[in-house]
């Protein structure tokens, strides 16, 4: 690591302060017997030069990463250019990027992985509390340990502890069938992953399908099946409540968000409520799917 290059007291010193901003992520006994290593931490300060071969490695692999259209196409990736990738992140939207460091059986530290929180899936959404679990890479060395599991679950949790109450839902979008086996096939979830749609990202210019999952957080999921009730009765409002109630705890093919804005217009002129005021959970979580932008 860069302080490797300063001498005894220093070194110490900067890995003592390291320790004090790592949070040690769940990794299996088995994966780090056989990758001989410690434990394996998450940390969000002074990860520049950490960051540094993992991008290296990411422009080489062919991915869908919005991250490989932002780096410099030839020569060495060094400190300054992370620093402008990871301010051109938060000029996006607030977002808060993990590096993934594994810490071995001597001590050494080697980045394995790099993942990241957003607060909101665009600089200009304007609901809170709908973060995004993105940008995530692991270095092909150390694929197929189950450490994607453990990244996505550290930052699962992490939006839980940063939101609490105030949690509406968690977005996660992938092109990788991997990913959405993990995502959707853990039962621990407090709140599991439901399909809800897919988008169109643009990457190295060409159009990469992408599902869309979401984890609907129970109070919201609460919120947004009350603001329908209380509208009034009707066939119009009994279906969208039974759309929205499928869509929530088990997402696609029984229902998508593209489905909810026509539903809930239809309910609002059969109630006479009009169900798409703002600063209402049934407009947040339509104006989130404008803003994926989810197309089918």
């Amino acid at each position: 690591m860069g302080a490797d290059r300063t001498t005894g007291a220093r070194v110490i010193a900067l890995r003592d302060e390291s320790a004090e901003r790592d949070v040690e992520i769940p990794v299996s006994t088995d994966a780090l017997q056989t990758l001989g290593w410690r434990r394996v931490v998450a940390r969000t300060e002074g990860i520049e030069h950490l960051l540094s071969p993992l991008l290296a490695e990411l422009r080489r692999d062919d991915c869908v990463h919005s991250w490989r259209q932002r780096l410099p196409k030839y020569g060495y990736i060094d400190s300054a250019s992370v620093v402008g990738l990871l301010e051109a992140e938060k000029v996006r939207r607030p977002t808060t990027t993990f590096a993934y460091v594994a810490i071995g059986l001597d001590g050494s530290e080697h980045v394995v992985a790099a993942g990241a929180i957003s607060d909101r899936v665009r600089a200009n959404f304007s609901y809170d509390a709908f973060p995004v679990l993105a940008r995530c890479f692991i270095r092909s060395a150390y694929r197929g340990h189950g450490l994607y599991r453990a990244i996505l679950r550290h930052r699962y949790d992490n939006c839980f502890q940063v939101w609490g109450d105030r949690l509406a839902a968690i977005h996660l979008g992938s092109a990788e069938p991997a990913v959405w086996s993990v995502a959707t096939g853990d039962p621990s979830f407090r709140a599991p992953f439901v399909h809800i749609g897919d988008e169109d990202l643009e990457v190295a210019d060409a159009l990469h399908p992408v599902r869309d999952f979401l984890a609907f957080a129970p109070g919201y999921v609460t919120r947004l099946l009350t603001q329908v009730r209380e509208a009034g009765e009707g066939p119009a409002a009994q279906e969208l409540h039974e759309h929205l109630e499928r869509l929530t705890s088990h997402g696609l093919p029984e229902a998508s968000l593209v489905q909810v804005r026509v539903l809930a217009e239809a309910a609002s002129e059969e109630t006479g409520v009009e169900l798409l005021d703002r600063d209402t959970p049934l407009h947040a979580l339509t104006a989130l799917g404008e803003a994926i932008p989810v197309v089918r």
